[in-house]
């Protein structure tokens, strides 16, 4: 579910002078596919935590995000849910061991 978002909604891009956009020349920034919307993270160490957020945020609220795309990242989120709440213990399991 994760790369999906980063293969074909998400690119990154290094701001340069002729950008209309603000930042600092050469900082690094993500942008939608779709609708150019952006994020310019304040260092480097925030580029995977913008990522993570922007595929939250936007990719939901993204207009141009092709309806088949959406519906293929959505699919993907709730098996992603289901898979991770089938690893977790059962409550039978925890009052039985904590009994």
């Amino acid at each position: 579910v994760h790369n999906f978002p980063r293969r074909h909604c998400i690119k990154l891009f290094e701001k340069r002078e002729s950008d209309h956009t603000p930042g600092r020349v050469g900082q690094v920034g993500l942008r939608c596919f779709y609708c150019d919307e952006f994020c310019l993270p304040s260092k480097r160490e925030a580029i995977y935590e913008n990522v993570v957020s922007f595929q939250r945020n936007h990719l939901e609220s993204c207009p141009s995000f092709p309806k088949k795309m959406k519906a293929k990242y959505k699919m993907l989120v709730q098996q992603e849910y289901w898979s991770s709440q089938e690893k977790r213990p059962s409550h039978a399991f925890l009052r039985a061991y904590y009994a």
